[in-house]
């Protein structure tokens, strides 16, 4: 497993004993039980907005599971891909739930949503491939 794998994975593990504990920690009062049994219908409501308004940010952290699961890159790759400014090339400097980070051979950072990472086609660049001293 590499770096991000095991960060995505224990940061998702946090998360899980959190919601365990506070799960756990309301059904042992009894006032928290029956109160959580009555807010079970507006909880769902909220979630349900909730969901509508964070449909980017859902979409992104879907994503970004799916490109540390699936890796079709990896940190260092160097990759080709299509932004507003044109056709960029840089090297993957961090995968994160949101956002893919590419560091350009000028130093500059693009950072692109993993939404759009997942969706957009990208060209991922040999070692031979790379500009270099001409060889004679």
């Amino acid at each position: 497993m590499d770096a991000i794998t095991l960060s995505f994975l224990s940061h998702l593990a946090v998360l899980v004993i959190w919601l365990l504990l506070a799960t756990s920690y309301a059904h042992l009062i009894p006032a928290l039980n029956k109160l959580g049994t009555a807010l079970l219908a507006g909880v769902s409501l909220a979630s349900v907005i909730l969901g509508f308004a964070a449909q980017a940010t859902l979409g992104n952290l879907v994503s970004g599971i799916s490109l540390v699961l699936y890796k079709p890159f990896r940190r260092g790759d160097r990759l080709q891909i299509h932004a507003p400014t044109g056709l960029e090339t840089g090297e993957v400097e961090d995968i994160s739930l949101g956002y893919t980070i590419l560091r350009t051979d000028d130093q500059r950072q693009i950072i692109i949503a993993n939404s759009t990472m997942a969706q957009q086609t990208m060209i991922k660049l040999s070692q031979a491939s790379l500009p270099g001293p001409a060889k004679d």
